[in-house]
């Protein structure tokens, strides 16, 4: 059988039976979270939801692969984009009631737990830090497209025929996850606490 964890974004480290965590790429460890999933006999545990949805709908697809059970809960330990902007993955992968035109169901399968400080933070902290990425982003792909449209690097010089394709490519690639991002909703927690939360869960393997 193909490796497809090989095809993954992220390092794959088995930490113990049913409990693995989907690591960043070295160079992404300070702009992304980890993510850390624990298989339970009651469903899945998924710990962080990182920043870009593309990328955590392939982590959904792994665990999909590596398990039969359904993700059940997804667990934001901080109020930050790294930590939260892919929740809506987790939502409409576990909707009920999905029909074929694609409608999302009521999300009832996944349970959001977090600081009962979440919400505002999310609001007043997260979702500016997002817009401001967002807007940031726009003006370098003008600028990038600018540089294409010259035939210029960024230092001024003529670009060649392999520079000016791969520019072209980070470009749509850029505005693919701007596409993304722009239309993210995170859905806000089923289940706060303000000290702690215990689950009771059982893991035979």
């Amino acid at each position: 059988a193909r490796d497809t964890a090989a095809l993954l974004p992220y390092e794959i480290q088995e930490l113990a039976p049913g409990v693995w965590a989907a690591l960043q790429p070295a160079a992404l460890r300070f702009h992304d979270s980890n993510s850390l999933v624990i298989e339970t006999d009651q469903g899945v545990v998924v710990i962080d939801s990182q920043t870009d949805p593309a990328k955590v709908e392939a982590l959904s697809a792994e665990i999909r692969r590596r398990t039969d059970r359904p993700v059940r809960w997804v667990i934001n330990t901080h109020w930050r984009g790294d930590h939260v902007q892919s929740n809506e993955v987790y939502r409409i992968a576990g909707a009920v009631g999905e029909d074929a035109s694609g409608e999302r169901g009521s999300g009832e399968g996944v349970s959001f737990l977090a600081h009962a400080t979440w919400w505002d933070d999310v609001q007043n902290r997260a979702l500016p830090q997002l817009a401001e990425e967002l807007e940031a982003t726009r003006e370098a792909v003008t600028r990038a497209e600018e540089r294409l449209a010259a035939g210029e690097g960024e230092d001024g010089e003529a670009l060649s025929e392999d520079e000016s394709s791969e520019l072209a490519g980070r470009i749509e690639r850029t505005k693919q996850r701007l596409e993304r991002l722009a239309g993210l909703e995170i859905p806000p927690p089923t289940l706060s606490f303000t000290d702690r939360l215990t689950l009771h869960l059982t893991w035979r393997g």
